[in-house]
């Protein structure tokens, strides 16, 4: 029973870190690929199943790797869903990050003259998304843009300018 309990802590585990930290694009190739992969393990498992069959009894490895493999299976079932969701957040919440700072630039800009350089020079910044970087954030003290890899969508670049109050990107 502990046995148990520790595989399947560590296979939420696993899950948890793969959903949260791999881009969708990466994972869901790496798991049609491991898939490829183990397709003909798959096959010589039934294979070997039947003719187990057939004979009147089993060979003793093929029920283990069959359940493996239907683990293996729903987990990717799950786990590609719920990793697209989490990065489709994390993109709203950059793409939104924008208009929640806009009134601390704003007030910044009516006290300094100058949008800041830096967000650093804002007091009480709020904390950067996790798609952004300190990099996200640029200004010339008349305008200020954010930029971000947008990872959900293979890397893509968006923008967003105060000028336009708009992004510019594929979405």
């Amino acid at each position: 029973m502990k046995t148990r309990l520790f595989w399947i802590a560590l296979l939420l585990s696993l899950f948890a870190i793969l959903a949260w930290f791999i881009p969708p694009f990466p994972l869901f190739m790496t798991i049609v690929l491991l898939g490829a992969l183990l397709l003909p393990v798959l096959v010589f498992a039934f294979i070997c199943l039947w003719l187990g069959w057939r004979r009147g009894r089993t060979v003793e490895w093929v029920m283990p790797v069959l359940h493996a493999l239907l683990i293996a299976f729903a987990f990717s079932v799950v786990l590609v869903p719920v990793n697209r969701q989490i990065f489709r957040l994390a993109r709203d919440d950059a793409m939104a990050f924008p208009d929640r700072l806009s009134p601390l630039l704003e007030e910044y800009r009516t006290k300094h003259g100058t949008y800041p350089r830096d967000l650093k020079e804002l007091p009480n910044p709020p904390s950067l998304p996790r798609m952004m970087s300190a990099e996200s954030y640029q200004s010339d003290g008349q305008s200020y843009s954010f930029r971000f890899n947008d990872q959900a969508l293979f890397g893509m670049l968006n923008t967003f300018e105060n000028s336009s109050m708009e992004w510019e990107g594929e979405f």
